[in-house]
């Protein structure tokens, strides 16, 4: 519930902190376009918000909004696919963390994908 308050207005944020919140600027290590204002992401790593990363899901050709973060020991994550109101959270021992992995082959990206495989299979 709370990733979903956090991108609708009302329960935690009104229009114009959440407009904020989601303004966009080129998340790359292109310095020909890193910080600069973008609309929406069209390709990896996205343009980052107030805390917030605005990603494209190549696979299923959906931008969502993502964050990571944590401390000693540990991070968390969340996914939002606005379009679909379809979110998720995951708590991580450090140890396994690969700051987001995009990897095929890393263990976090393969259950990430299968988390994702299934809810979009059977939320709709």
């Amino acid at each position: 519930k709370y990733v979903h308050a956090l991108f609708n207005p009302g329960t935690l944020l009104n229009e114009s902190q959440i407009k904020e919140l989601t303004s966009l600027v080129d998340g790359s290590d292109d310095p020909a376009k890193s910080g600069k204002p973008i609309i929406e992401p069209t390709e990896e790593p996205g343009g980052y918000g107030l805390g917030v990363w605005k990603r494209y899901d190549s696979k299923r050709k959906l931008t969502y909004w993502y964050y990571i973060g944590g401390a000693a020991g540990g991070e968390f994550e969340y996914y939002y696919y606005p379009e679909n109101k379809i979110s998720y959270a995951v708590p991580w021992n450090s140890a396994l963390v690969n700051n987001p992995s995009d990897d095929p082959t890393d263990p976090q990206y393969q259950m990430n994908q299968k988390v994702l495989d299934t809810m979009f299979e059977n939320c709709k």
